[in-house]
C-alpha cells in the first residue's frame, strides 16, 4: 500500500492532474501542510472522485486545497471546515456541496473519502469508510516502522 503525495503516476486526464499537482508545487509559496491521498493498490478513491468533477466544483476544490496547503486548515470557518464528532481524528473540508474527509498525521493531511453531499446530513457509510481507511493507514504505518 502506498500513499500518494500527488497524482504523478496515475494514468488520467492530464489537464486535471496538472491542476491537482499544481496545488502542491507552486514556487515561492510556503507549504504549511503536505497533502496525501489514501490508496490501495492502483486505486486512489479521492483522486478518482476529484477527476470526475468539472467546472466550478473542480475550481472550488482546487482553490480550497491550495489554501489549506499554503495557509493551513480554516478551522475558524464553519463553511469550509468541520471536525467530525464521534470519530477519532476525522475532519471534513467543504466546498459548496463537495466534501473531502481526511485525518491529520503531523503536517500531513491524508484524504480518505470524497463525495457530493445532497442531504442535510452526511450518510454514515462515508464516515465509516473514511474511518476504516484511517485505521488501515495507521496499522500499516506501525508495521512499516517495526520493519525498519
Amino acid at each position: 500500500m502506498r500513499y500518494h503525495a500527488c497524482a504523478v503516476n496515475l494514468k488520467v486526464n492530464t489537464r486535471i492532474v496538472v491542476k491537482l499537482i499544481a496545488v502542491q508545487s507552486q514556487p515561492g509559496v510556503r507549504q504549511v501542510r503536505d497533502l496525501f491521498w489514501w490508496s490501495k493498490g492502483d486505486r486512489v478513491p479521492v483522486l478518482d472522485f476529484l477527476l470526475g468533477l468539472e467546472g466550478r466544483d473542480l475550481t472550488r476544490v482546487v482553490a480550497l486545497l491550495d489554501s489549506v496547503r499554503a495557509q493551513d486548515l480554516p478551522r475558524h470557518n464553519k463553511e469550509k471546515y468541520n471536525k467530525i464528532h464521534g470519530y477519532e481524528n476525522l475532519h471534513e473540508l467543504k466546498s459548496h456541496h463537495v466534501r473531502l474527509l481526511f485525518f491529520e498525521e503531523g503536517r500531513r493531511l491524508v484524504f480518505t473519502e470524497a463525495f457530493v453531499k445532497d442531504k442535510r446530513y452526511t450518510e454514515p457509510g462515508y464516515l465509516d469508510r473514511a474511518d476504516c481507511r484511517r485505521k488501515e493507514y495507521l496499522r500499516v504505518s506501525v508495521q512499516e516502522e517495526r520493519n525498519k
